[in-house]
């Protein structure tokens, strides 16, 4: 058997894109955590910032409605899940530098 082979190469580029994990993290707390029904989130940014908070599930899924707060340098907020499953959640904190991510367990 005799017959014809050819070799095809080619090149391909990525270019990836994305929100960054901040570089210098803000001083973030979580608390309780775990937590049962509620938990407490307080951030200090140490200057003005427009701060977007988003709690999500181990798959991404956002679970709540995203918060956006503008102008502020530091945050103190209360929050219920007692609806949510138990299960490990993020906390993310999204500025124009990058976004900040704490982890939450709710049993």
């Amino acid at each position: 058997m005799n017959g014809t082979c050819s070799d095809t190469s080619f090149n391909v580029e990525f270019t990836f894109t994305g929100i960054t994990d901040l570089v210098k993290p803000y001083n973030i707390d979580i608390y309780p955590n775990p937590t049962n029904e509620n938990f407490t989130l307080e951030a200090d940014f140490g200057k003005l910032v427009k701060v977007t908070l988003i709690l999500t599930d181990v798959t991404g899924r956002e679970v709540m409605q995203p918060e956006v707060i503008e102008d502020v340098s530091s945050i103190r907020r209360s929050f219920t899940i007692g609806h949510l499953g138990a299960g490990i959640y993020s906390v993310q904190l999204v500025t124009n530098e990058g976004v900040a991510t704490k982890r939450l367990v709710k049993r």
